[in-house]
Order: C-alpha cells, then structure tokens, then sequence
C-alpha cells in the first residue's frame, strides 16, 4: 500500500496557516478543526514549516500565556519529516515511529502539499481492512457450512418425517 491509497478515502480540503499569522489564530484553527497539526505554507503556496497542538502547548508552558500573540514563525518547525505520495506507507509509519511525530505532510516532489497522513489515518485504514478479512472468512466458514449440509436433498422429505424410497 502506498501513502497515496490511504489520502485517496480522505477530504481535498486542507487547512493551513502561514509564517506570519499570529499563534492564537492557528491555535484556534486547529480547535474547529479537530486537527492537531497545521502545515505552514510560504509566498509561495509550498511548505515551509508545521506547527502542533504540542508546539503550542510547550510554549505555553515556557513563556506563558502571551504565546497567542507570538508569530507562528516563532514556533514553527522547519525541519519536518514529509512522505511523498507514491512512498509505501510501511516506510512513512516507520519514519513517523522513529521520529516520534503523529502526522507528516505529504508533498508533490515540487514541494506541492497534497495531504496530511496521520498515525489515526492508518490505524482507521488497519482496522477496515482487518474487519473486512475477518467478514470475508466468516463468509467462507459459513459456505464451507452450507456445503457440509449437502447430503440432504428436498426428495428425501415429503413432509411427513418419512423418507421415500
């Protein structure tokens, strides 16, 4: 599976801040959103940095609660691990593990932001596919059933708990 299977089931739609925006903003963005990582995006539309609810928290608790005032080029992180769309999605997760980020963008090789894989993305990806096998053999067990019962025939009961010769 490559990491563009998993954003094809996914919104277009990506929600996105810039360097310049105030941190209050971006935190706000984040909470209407229910998102918890906000790619940053330059003049020229490519990316330049993130910014997450943990970025935010930390400051919090490092300069209190002026935080929401600072610029997000204050926070943003500009080393950022990304995927591109036709990586396998294996190799992402483990990049994600040994980093340990819950989201990485993913971008075109022109810089181009096309989505954002998330660790939830994948676990909600995991558990459809396990519950699809798991209904697919319980309908294999159940033709295995039927085929079973085979022996008897609809000539052999007239109704009357009887068999004909």
């Amino acid at each position: 599976m490559r990491v563009w299977d998993l954003l094809e089931g996914k919104s277009d739609r990506l929600i996105t801040t810039w360097p310049e925006a105030r941190v209050g903003a971006a935190a706000t963005l984040m909470e209407e959103n229910d998102i918890g990582l906000l790619p940053v995006l330059g003049e020229s539309r490519r990316l330049v940095g993130v910014i997450s609810e943990r970025d935010i928290a930390r400051a919090v608790g490092r300069k209190g609660g002026e935080v929401g005032k600072l610029r997000v080029r204050d926070l943003m992180s500009t080393e950022v691990l990304t995927a591109h769309p036709q990586d396998p999605l294996k190799a992402a997760m483990e990049h994600m593990a040994r980093r340990h980020v819950r989201h990485i963008p993913v971008i075109e090789a022109d810089g181009r932001l096309v989505g954002i894989l998330s660790q939830r993305d994948v676990l909600e990806t995991a558990l459809a596919v396990e519950r699809s096998q798991a209904e697919a053999q319980r309908g294999d067990q159940l033709l295995d059933m039927v085929r079973g019962m085979g022996g008897a025939s609809a000539d052999e009961d007239e109704g009357d708990g009887s068999a004909q010769p």
